[in-house]
């Protein structure tokens, strides 16, 4: 079963019908594009901040992890569970997104 949330901007149209248009919905859950093609998910859903956030991420692991000398096999699995982390947050990443920009 499938588990949305549903999300409504602001100041809502006062005609049902546009109100109804303006809904966002959330799907619950992990999201395979964003596990699979993080920053280019957050570029087609907007998510600015966390798409700046996650470019300083991953810079500031990179260079953590060359400066105390992790090897290629340790760097790609730590890259690995970013990607998975941001799979399974991906729902939460929007709603924040929304509530930040004001939608209920």
């Amino acid at each position: 079963m499938r588990v949305y949330t549903v999300h409504e901007p602001a100041d809502p149209p006062a005609d049902r019908i546009d109100r109804a248009e303006a809904l966002r919905f959330v799907r619950e859950g992990f999201t395979w594009t964003a596990a699979l093609f993080a920053p280019l998910w957050m570029i087609a859903r907007g998510l600015w901040l966390a798409l700046i956030a996650y470019v300083v991420g991953v810079a500031a692991l990179a260079f953590l992890a060359s400066a105390i000398g992790l090897s290629h096999e340790i760097r790609t699995v730590v890259f690995i569970a970013l990607h998975v982390l941001i799979g399974f947050e991906a729902d939460q990443i929007q709603r924040w997104t929304l509530s930040r920009n004001g939608w209920q």
